[in-house]
């Protein structure tokens, strides 16, 4: 069963080369980019992007990004300004040989 914040993770980036590639997705909290839900999202966009029974590897953590998708210590830290307006995490994916 998804919750409502699962629902609300999107593929901000899927890059491929080769066998290997990276997935960034986003979502409202950084318990929604790291949740098993998050995890099979990353592993259909690599999917559709070519790469053949698609693993995970590494479990990355998640980052905050302001509302331009940037992530500096402006950000983490919320000072001048920057306020968190959601949570990133880029996942490194393979394909089988």
């Amino acid at each position: 069963m998804s919750t409502a914040a699962e629902t609300l993770v999107n593929v901000i980036e899927c890059k491929v080369n080769g066998q290997k590639g990276t997935v960034v997705i986003e979502g409202p909290d950084s318990a929604s980019v790291v949740g098993t839900a998050a995890k099979n999202l990353v592993l259909q966009a690599a999917s559709a992007a070519g790469l053949s029974r698609v693993g995970l590897s590494n479990l990355p953590p998640p980052y905050p990004v302001n509302a331009d998708g940037q992530f500096n210590d402006d950000v983490l830290f919320q000072r001048n300004g920057q306020k968190i307006a959601a949570y990133r995490c880029t996942y490194d994916v393979m394909g089988a040989l």
